[in-house]
């Protein structure tokens, strides 16, 4: 079983997604998911999602919140959480991102901003999220 770090970044009443690349590599590829990724095997949870967080979104997290760990297909996925102020982030990997509130990833319905296009938010993701509000 492969094992993989999230973080959920919350902004006031929003939560920051990441539009997936759209390349055959990507799993869930041009759909919204929460930012993190592969956990190598001798990495510490901590060390994988501060690792991730830096390479994606050029961001250092410090003190994330550990939520708990689920299962989905043959991930383990560990989910963090942590709130920030920040608006603006230098995204290195995925094609966009965007702030969207409880609703909106509940009901599949994230637009890209200055879009009127709508990508479906990742089925992983989605189990993600509402693990999160369950255990939060």
């Amino acid at each position: 079983m492969k094992t993989s770090c999230v973080i959920i970044l919350k902004k006031k009443q929003n939560y920051l997604l990441q539009l997936r690349d759209n390349k055959k590599k990507v799993l869930e590829r041009n759909q919204w998911g929460f930012f993190g990724g592969q956990k190598s095997k001798y990495e510490s949870k901590l060390s994988c999602i501060k690792r991730e967080i830096q390479e994606e979104l050029n961001f250092k997290i410090k003190y994330p919140k550990f939520v708990g760990q689920l299962k989905y297909k043959n991930y383990l996925i560990n989910v963090f959480f942590m709130i920030t102020k920040k608006n603006f982030f230098e995204i290195n990997e995925g094609s966009a991102y965007g702030f969207y509130n409880k609703s909106q990833i509940l009901k599949n319905n994230c637009k890209l901003k200055n879009s009127s296009k709508k990508y479906s938010v990742a089925k992983s993701s989605l189990k993600v999220f509402k693990y999160f509000l369950k255990n939060i």
